[in-house]
């Protein structure tokens, strides 16, 4: 070892690329058709179940543990109300990284290249290359660019 990786880490890298292979077939059976496979989900990631199809994830963008995708919600209302049941779909640019326990609220659409803190709670739009943190999360940098590894790039303005 060399390199000065541990082995937990060469072990990591190696089949990292494997297990995201299988997650992508596996969301795909479970009916998420618009995650882009060059996307990273991490584990125990909640993605909405009742409209799967309205999960948008774009190239190169990761998504952390325990992170949390809505595109509707949960609160009874009147039947007689058509614009029941809420269903929005939830839109991730490609190149962004979603922090672990996240939550992106129904109809929200994040642009490319940004990066959503952890714990934050995003209920509006995110311009592209936008770092947003907070519950209510907001916008504190914006003009970001990242990596195709959902790493951001260092600043060259």
């Amino acid at each position: 070892m060399s390199s000065g990786k541990g082995l937990r880490i060469i072990v990591l890298e190696t089949l990292g690329p494997w297990v995201q292979r299988v997650r992508y077939h596996l969301l795909r059976l479970k009916g998420y058709r618009n995650i882009s496979p060059l996307a990273t989900i991490e584990r125990n990631v909640n993605l909405d179940r009742v409209y799967p199809a309205s999960i948008y994830i774009g190239d190169g963008s990761l998504v952390a543990s325990s992170a949390t995708l809505l595109c509707h919600e949960h609160v009874y209302r009147e039947p007689s109300n058509p614009e029941l049941p809420l269903h929005k779909p939830v839109r991730i640019g490609a190149r962004c990284f979603i922090g672990v326990s996240a939550v992106v609220l129904p109809g929200v659409t994040i642009g490319d290249d940004c990066i959503v803190g952890a714990g934050s709670v995003v209920t509006k739009d995110l311009p592209p290359g936008s770092l947003a943190v907070g519950v209510p999360a907001r916008v504190i940098r914006s003009h970001l660019k990242m990596s195709e590894r959902a790493t951001l790039l260092p600043d060259h303005r």
